[in-house]
């Protein structure tokens, strides 16, 4: 019972850092190029590539027969109900994985005393600053190879 406990703070002190990371990166993800986050939104809204989809939108170019339409059509319906399960699925994955996060931050929080706490506190801080300045030197380096 030792070693998982261990374990467990162990694998939750390792995780603890990246919530400030997280934390930067949305912060550096706002100030990205409106192209970008709307290619990634478009993305977001229609899920993984459809390629029936994508044959269908060219039927008139490929000259596509009333059976091969058909066919896609149903392959398009099959392709987009398995996505939607998937994405129910990751989702689901999503939530244990914030649960179990808070778990073990919950836990993290009961082990230290008040003075580790406020300096784990501050490292973190400190940490995403850090990936906070990194971010912006990229998007500046980025943005004066494309002015």
């Amino acid at each position: 019972m030792t070693r998982i406990r261990t374990f467990l703070l162990a694998a939750g002190l390792v995780a603890l850092p990246f919530a400030g990371t997280l934390e930067a990166q949305q912060a550096d993800s706002a100030v990205r190029r409106p192209a970008m986050r709307a290619a990634r939104g478009a993305m977001a809204m229609r899920g993984a590539p459809n390629a029936a989809a994508r044959i269908l939108t060219m039927r008139e170019d490929l000259k596509l027969t009333s059976e091969q339409v058909a066919r896609l059509e149903a392959l398009e319906q099959k392709q987009g109900e398995q996505q939607r399960a998937m994405r129910e699925q990751m989702e689901t994955l999503r939530k244990q994985m914030l649960a179990n996060a808070e778990a073990s931050r919950s836990e993290i929080k009961a082990t230290l005393n008040d003075e580790q706490e406020a300096r784990l506190q501050a490292r973190m801080k400190e940490r995403g600053e850090r990936v906070k300045r990194r971010g912006e030197r990229m998007r500046q380096r980025r943005e004066g190879r494309g002015a």
